[in-house]
């Protein structure tokens, strides 16, 4: 799965913003210095709207460095086009409708971003109004509908907000196969939120499991999205009965952090031995905490980028700039580092494609017809990924306290049928 097992919080606010569908350059760009906008013959601003501070605790506040780690290679290799990156850092949303649409206005007229890298929030409110305004933005899309269609929106892993019938993403379950075996004869369980948006990614992931072999006994949608429950037994109990009257061999959550250590505990202390997966845990702080470190011990946990942990050229590559960037060799790493960096290749790859004459219509012409192999994210292609997800995942398994690689960065999709 991909990270649109959202921040729990944050999932209910998704439907709020708009989205468009409109064609390049008949979204508002207007005048003449609206199409270079932030753009002059030797750099092109940037600038990137993210949840850094919440009331709950969430924060994706290292996808600003990751970004900046792979835009500070990018201009000491001497630009893009005869073009450094001005990067003026990110906005902080504090994860508020009204804060980010604040924040993308901010971005576009006072700070004349030609382009909003990266993006990384679950309240992106502020994304009808960049579409109004014909301005490009990239990002992870999570499971929001301000990345499928619009021609300004580029998420680095694809359109994977949507959950009408067509391609959708298989990398998880099909990284998970790489790592531990046939799917035939294994049980899988799977638990979410009581949530509409969860409802629907555990239906695909269900739908994705039994496609490769698996049989999902259960799917239960059934934990509150407001606050991390006291007391786990209901769930467990249901979980630990779910294979007619017995555990399941694997157990599938597609909730945040928090609710899985709770729950992987639990779990645990009920004698559950099966496997445990994630779809969103991969940084550093969560092993941090002695008992959250306990409860993922031996869970796989899946990631839509190249894993840092990886011994690829793209992983020790990303390794040097982030040691740049932070200016510390042995810096504490967070998934949405890799997220920022995977978002800031896609934008640069396009930039160049856009040429030396950089108006937003050469640069959105540009990305009607591109084929992005990014080593971190995995292949991106537009128009084509505007409406379906690159389907990448690697995987991790916390062995002995620590991130072991499991599988490397797998692409699959499958046709969703409904």
């Amino acid at each position: 799965m991909h990270r649109r097992l959202i921040s729990a919080l944050a999932i209910a606010a998704l439907a709020a913003a708009g989205c468009s569908t409109s064609a390049p350059g008949s979204q508002g760009a207007g005048s003449q210095s609206d199409a270079t906008r932030g753009v002059t013959a030797d750099s092109v601003k940037v600038g990137g709207l993210i949840v850094k501070t919440s009331s709950y605790g969430a924060s994706n506040a290292a996808t600003e460095i990751g970004a900046k780690a792979r835009f500070d290679r990018a201009n000491a290799e001497g630009g893009v086009n005869g073009r450094k990156i001005e990067f003026v850092g990110a906005e902080d949303d504090g994860a508020d409708q009204a804060k980010d649409i604040a924040a993308a206005r901010k971005l576009v007229q006072q700070k004349q971003v030609f382009a909003v890298v990266p993006v990384s929030t679950f309240m992106f409110a502020g994304a009808k109004f960049l579409q109004q305004q014909n301005v490009p933005y990239f990002g992870w899309g999570y499971s929001a509908p301000e990345w499928c269609g619009p021609e300004v929106a580029f998420s680095f892993d694809g359109c994977t907000g949507s959950t009408k019938p067509g391609p959708q993403s298989a990398g998880f379950f099909t990284s998970f196969v790489k790592a531990t075996g046939p799917a035939k004869g294994r049980t899988v369980a799977v638990i979410g939120h009581d949530d509409a948006v969860t409802k629907s990614v555990n239906k695909i992931a269900k739908a994705s499991a039994t496609g490769l072999g698996f049989k999902v006994v259960s799917v239960q949608n059934s934990v509150p999205q407001t606050s991390i429950p006291t007391d786990w037994s209901p769930y467990v109990n249901r979980l630990m009965t779910s294979n007619g009257d017995k555990a399941p061999d694997v157990i599938f959550s597609t909730m945040a952090t928090p609710f899985n250590a709770g729950l992987f505990g639990a779990l645990k202390d009920a004698g559950y031995k099966g496997t445990l997966l994630d779809g969103i845990s991969y940084s550093d702080s969560t092993l941090k905490n002695p008992q959250v470190r306990k409860a993922f011990e031996g869970a796989y946990v899946s990631a839509p980028i190249e894993p840092l942990a990886s011994t690829s050229a793209a992983a020790k590559q990303m390794r040097a700039d982030l040691e740049k960037a932070t200016g510390k060799k042995n810096f504490e790493w967070s998934q949405d580092m890799g997220v920022g960096y995977a978002t800031a290749d896609v934008f640069l790859q396009i930039l160049k494609k856009a040429g030396k004459d950089l108006t937003v219509d050469s640069f959105l012409t540009a990305a009607q017809n591109i084929t992005v192999k990014s080593p971190y994210g995995g292949t991106v292609s537009f128009p084509a990924d505007h409406t379906a997800p690159n389907g990448c995942q690697s995987l991790l398994q916390v062995k002995n306290g620590r991130w072991k690689l499991a599988s490397p960065l797998v692409c699959k999709t499958f046709n969703f049928t409904g």
